[in-house]
């Protein structure tokens, strides 16, 4: 059952010094076009947040079966990442950071943290430069957001209490209160 993605609300910088070290996931926030990556027999599928398929290389998408089934992804699972689609001279590819479906079986009604923990650690040895994981902490944001600025194609982070489930619409992109967007430029 397709569900559209959360849309973390807008932060400042400034809230970062208040939050609290592992009550929070922090992620770098790409530059590219939220995708949601559906795991099928031979192929995976892009859709954008509007459930609009996303234009990937088939080098991309071959790259992407390869490495969601060698990581031990079933058929059916439903990821949500970033495809990082050829823009400004960046290099196509795919950030994952969420884990909404296993097989047949949707999880997001699981903590941010459980659903995160269940994909770094299948993912952890099968990442590749095509396909890999957001670079996250759970401490120390406002460094995290300051390095972000010489990460290449980022634009800042995005926070979730880490005991959010996720609230993604059957119709639409809806804001999910437990979730920030804190962006430098």
């Amino acid at each position: 059952m397709f569900r559209y993605p959360d849309k973390p609300r807008w932060a400042t910088a400034g809230v970062l010094p208040v939050l609290k070290d592992e009550e929070w996931l922090a992620q770098l926030k790409a530059d590219g076009w939220r995708a949601v990556i559906t795991v099928q027999p031979d192929t995976v599928q892009l859709l954008s947040r509007h459930n609009l398929p996303l234009p990937a290389s088939e080098r991309l998408l071959d790259s992407a079966v390869r490495t969601l089934r060698g990581a031990g992804i079933p058929v059916g699972s439903i990821l949500d990442g970033e495809w990082m689609g050829r823009r400004d001279q960046q290099p196509e590819g795919l950030y994952l950071f969420d884990l909404l479906q296993w097989g047949a079986s949707w999880i997001g009604l699981e903590s941010t943290s459980s659903r995160f923990r269940k994909l770094r650690d299948v993912l952890t040895d099968h990442e590749t430069t095509d396909v890999r994981l957001i670079p996250w902490t759970t401490s120390r944001f406002s460094e995290f957001f300051s390095a972000s600025r010489s990460e290449p194609g980022m634009e800042g982070i995005v926070l979730k209490r880490a005991t959010a489930p996720f609230v993604g619409s059957l119709r639409r992109s809806v804001d999910n209160p437990h979730w920030m967007k804190v962006r430098w430029r």
